[in-house]
C-alpha cells in the first residue's frame, strides 16, 4: 500500500507568499536604510582620511595643495572635471591616473606643481574609486580649506543654502528652518569635504564633519 505525501494546497501557498510579502514590506526598507547608512559611513571615513592627508601635505610642504585656492575661502572647490581630479590625485597620491588604462603613472612636469616631490600621502583603494576609475562622488564632490589659517572655515551663504537644501531629504523643514545659520556656517576644521544629493550617486549627503549635531 503506497503512502500518500501531503503537500501544500494552493491556498496555503498563497498565504505563505502573502506573509512573505508583508514581511518584506516591513523589513525591506529597514535593510535598505541600513545598507545606505553603511555606505555613507564608508564614504565619510574616506572623506575624513583625505582631509587628514591634506593636513599632512601642509605639514610636509608648508602649504595646502594649490588647487584648493582656486576659489576664495568659504566657496567650495567642486571636483567635476579631469583637470581638478588630476590635481587632487597628484596632491595626495603623488601620481596621475591614466584614464584609458586605469594605471597610476609618474607625474608630468606640469603636474609636479601639485606635489613637487611626488610624495604619496594617501593610497587610494578600489572602494574610493567609481567604475570609471574616477574618485567616488566625482562631479559633485566638494572641498573647502581654511585659507586664512584661523582654524575655521566660514561657509559662504551659497554653500550653506546648497547644503541645507540638500538636507531636506534627511530632515524636516521645521528642523532646517530652526538651524542657527551663524553657527552652522562655521566649521572648526582646516579642511572639509562633502557630497550632496545627486541623481548619479546612490549614496549622497555625506560629510567629513558632524552635520547631525546641528539637528539634535
Amino acid at each position: 500500500m503506497k503512502t500518500l505525501k501531503k503537500g501544500f494546497t494552493l491556498i496555503e501557498l498563497l498565504v505563505v507568499i502573502t506573509i512573505i510579502g508583508v514581511l518584506m514590506g516591513i523589513v525591506g526598507p529597514k535593510v535598505f536604510d541600513l545598507l545606505l547608512s553603511s555606505g555613507k559611513t564608508k564614504i565619510a571615513a574616506s572623506f575624513s582620511a583625505w582631509a587628514s592627508q591634506v593636513v599632512q601635505y601642509k605639514a610636509h610642504y608648508g602649504y595646502y595643495p594649490p588647487f584648493l585656492f582656486e576659489e576664495e575661502e568659504g566657496v567650495a572647490i567642486k571636483i567635476d572635471d579631469d583637470e581638478l581630479l588630476n590635481a587632487f590625485f597628484a596632491s595626495l597620491k603623488g601620481k596621475s591616473k591614466n584614464s584609458n588604462s586605469g594605471l597610476w603613472e609618474t607625474l608630468s612636469e606640469d603636474q609636479l606643481m601639485h606635489n613637487p616631490q611626488s610624495k604619496e600621502f594617501h593610497s587610494f583603494n578600489e572602494n574610493e574609486l567609481n567604475d570609471d576609475g574616477k574618485i567616488i562622488g566625482f562631479g559633485n564632490l566638494q572641498m573647502l580649506v581654511d585659507q586664512d589659517g584661523d582654524g575655521a572655515i566660514l561657509l559662504s551663504d551659497e554653500v550653506v543654502d546648497e547644503i541645507l537644501s540638500s538636507l531636506s531629504a534627511d530632515y524636516s523643514s521645521n528642523q532646517i528652518n530652526n538651524i542657527d545659520r551663524d553657527i552652522f556656517s562655521v566649521v572648526n576644521q582646516p579642511i572639509i569635504i562633502f557630497l550632496l544629493s545627486d541623481d548619479k550617486e546612490e549614496v549622497t549627503n555625506v560629510f567629513s564633519w558632524d552635520i547631525d549635531k546641528y539637528f539634535k
